[in-house]
């Protein structure tokens, strides 16, 4: 609880720079940033700066505007653009266990700009390392990718074997075919509501016209309301009915790391929730269905 307390009062490099940049400490005026382009989208869009509405010198300057200027070529000439972007599969999986933050990332490379090495380490320490909040977790990065695929495929060969595979795609497929059913009844219910509804609604017209007397019409439309509430109540009840299944393949999943060929980010996120990185370079992997995890 103090570790994320403390974390929660730090100013994030992204809130300082924002500062940094904010012309309304020189004395302008500065509208447009954003745009709401439809009302029913709560999240704005960022708009280009040369779209933004400056209006100078709208009131008193709390920042000498030439120490302005220089910050902003300081903020420039320190920032790279990244020539080349890393396909990691473990990419969002990695979870820093002391400080519960994602893990980052650095490379090493030659001066021409090739990646020799890619490291992980803990995206809380990296940021602020003086103030010891969480420590670095530094591991190379191709060394843990290649065991966690191991660990995944063994534990697909040592536990999941054909029966116990077999039995889990069954009880998914059973529930696959409960939901059909269930939708089906749904539907058919609905379906009835509505010749209800055209029946009670046409009771009334018949009444009107003095087809049917008073008494006719009470005990019929009696009828006809009592059997469309219990129609809506039967209804009620079955939204409310779910299954829980996979929604992936699992049988094509475990077969592809078994064959060790096709490994994909995409595989290894249908299976796995998050990995875990301790202080001790001690990893943990979390499978995203139960029996996975027991069994590992």
């Amino acid at each position: 609880m103090g570790q994320e307390y403390r974390l929660s009062l730090l100013w994030k490099t992204d809130t300082i720079r924002r500062i940094l940049k904010n012309e309304m400490y020189i004395g302008n005026m500065v509208q447009g940033k954003q745009t709401q382009i439809n009302y029913k989208l709560k999240k704005p869009v960022h708009n280009k700066k040369e779209d933004w509405i400056i209006v100078p010198n709208t009131h008193e300057p709390i920042v000498d505007k030439e120490k302005f200027y220089a910050v902003q070529e300081i903020i420039k000439s320190r920032t790279r653009t990244r020539t080349k972007s890393l396909n990691l599969m473990l990419r969002g999986l990695l979870v820093c266990k002391e400080c519960g933050k994602k893990m980052g990332y650095s490379t090493s490379h030659f001066k021409n700009g090739n990646y020799t090495q890619i490291y992980t380490h803990c995206h809380t320490y990296q940021s602020l390392p003086k103030l010891k909040l969480c420590t670095p977790h530094n591991m190379n990065y191709t060394k843990l990718e290649n065991a966690v695929i191991s660990e995944v495929q063994n534990i697909c060969r040592k536990y999941l074997d054909i029966k116990k595979c077999k039995q889990i795609i069954d009880d998914n497929n059973n529930n696959v075919q409960n939901e059909i059913e269930l939708n089906k009844e749904k539907s058919n219910l609905a379906k009835a509501i509505e010749v209800l509804d055209f029946q009670i609604e046409k009771l009334y017209e018949d009444k009107l016209k003095g087809l049917i007397n008073d008494n006719d019409f009470s005990r019929m439309y009696e009828k006809k309301v009592n059997e469309r509430d219990s129609k809506n109540k039967k209804l009620e009840e079955l939204n409310t009915v779910k299954f829980e299944r996979n929604v992936v393949d699992y049988e094509k999943i475990i077969q592809d790391f078994l064959k060790k060929e096709n490994i994909t980010a995409y595989m290894l996120n249908s299976l796995i929730e998050k990995i875990e990185i301790d202080q001790n370079k001690q990893v943990t992997i979390y499978y995203k269905f139960a029996d996975l995890n027991t069994l590992s």
